[in-house]
């Protein structure tokens, strides 16, 4: 299989932290880049996943994590020339912005 690129993320908000490790993951081991909006509700969840990451084996600049309203940024990951593919899981709200 071949990278996709860099790939947009949008976590739930019913499992935020397994659901973004879920997304990310398999993402990175397939060699993109992962741009992450993590759950609205519980967004420092993915600052504290991003600490670890940090000090990690993981190249810097792999895993990008952006925070705000899920449903505007996913219309923005899906609108944006540099990212080439996006994975939702989300209420219906923000699938609708994708």
């Amino acid at each position: 299989h071949e990278p996709v690129g860099v790939v947009g993320i949008v976590a739930p908000d019913n499992a935020p932290l397994l659901g973004l490790i879920s997304l990310a993951a398999p993402a990175l081991a397939m060699g993109n880049t992962v741009v992450a909006v993590p759950s609205e509700k519980y967004p420092l969840l993915a600052t504290d996943l991003y600490q670890i990451i940090e000090y990690s084996d993981v190249p810097a600049g792999a895993i990008n994590i952006v925070t705000g309203r899920s449903a505007e940024l996913t219309g923005v990951l899906a609108r944006h020339d540099d990212v080439d593919g996006l994975w939702v899981f989300s209420d219906a709200e923000t699938c609708a912005n994708a």
